[in-house]
């Protein structure tokens, strides 16, 4: 008898929502943070005793399929300009679509961390149910103060928007690296803050953030059943990636798309 999926024995629960945090200003930059998201997952493997458990692996398959990021600077005085830095459109972000992993994404699985991924116990009597844990805390910093080379002056961080939304999928890997997709939910995170200076250079005192109706907060939808199927991320789960959404970011944030003027202007945030 080979090890197999118990049919209909997949669970997930979501034992911590996501949520968003204010903005923590600190003496050079901004920082968004959120609270974490917990998830709880398991399943039954049935098998005899004897049957081999390697390359058998429960975890968790995760994409990013949306990112607004983009922050608005401005400088004291009207002919001190402005500045917009866009990080989530090309080319400083190839494509919205990536695979999320905090490991190597050649791996496939978010993460390797024995509490995240784990098999069945060899010579454990069947059937075994295996359990795992997600967690993830999205977050993002953006500089106080960015020079505009039109006119030399520094301009300061007036307002950002962020907005992060993922697909999380509860998976079986076997022997084989055939991903069996059991159950799959959605999440996301949204920022979007005004900042106000009462003195200048701003400083962690002077700098206050104010949040923008309607433009925070965390998500998470229902737990469904069986794969992901969305065709805006469902070809980055498994195939052959060369970056993680991680490092996909952090390009994205030393090499962002940036437009000046030598005025305070209304820049297009879409593109």
């Amino acid at each position: 008898m080979a090890i197999s999926i118990v049919p209909n024995s997949a669970a997930v629960t979501v034992t911590s929502r996501p949520g968003v945090n204010a903005p923590t200003i600190n003496a050079t930059n901004v920082r968004f943070t959120s609270q974490t998201i917990h998830l709880a997952g398991s399943v039954q493997l049935n098998g005899l005793a004897a049957d081999p458990t390697a390359g058998w692996l429960v975890g968790w398959i995760q994409a990013q399929w949306i990112e607004t990021n983009w922050g608005y600077y401005r400088g004291r005085l009207n002919n001190h300009g402005s500045a917009f830095q866009q990080r989530a459109r090309p080319p400083a972000r190839p494509g919205q679509a990536c695979r999320d992993t905090v490991g190597p994404v050649s791996d496939i699985f978010y993460s390797t961390n024995p509490a995240l991924r784990a098999g069945p116990g060899a010579g454990n009597p069947f059937p075994q149910t295996v359990s795992v844990v997600f967690r993830d805390t999205p977050s993002e910093t953006y500089p106080i103060t960015v020079t505009n080379t039109l006119t030399g002056q520094p301009n300061f961080l007036r307002e950002v928007q962020l907005e992060f939304h993922f697909a999380t999928i509860f998976v079986v890997r076997d022997p084989a690296g055939v991903f069996h997709q059991l159950k799959h939910l959605y999440w996301n995170m949204h920022w979007q803050y005004r900042f106000t200076a009462s003195a200048f250079p701003p400083t962690t005192g002077s700098l206050t953030a104010a949040p923008v109706a309607g433009g925070v907060g965390g998500n998470v939808s229902r737990v469904f059943s069986g794969a992901a199927t969305d065709k805006r991320f469902a070809g980055v789960l498994t195939s052959a990636q060369t970056s993680s959404c991680n490092v996909v970011a952090g390009n994205a944030s030393s090499n962002p798309n940036v437009r000046e003027s030598r005025v305070w202007d209304n820049f297009d945030v879409r593109r």
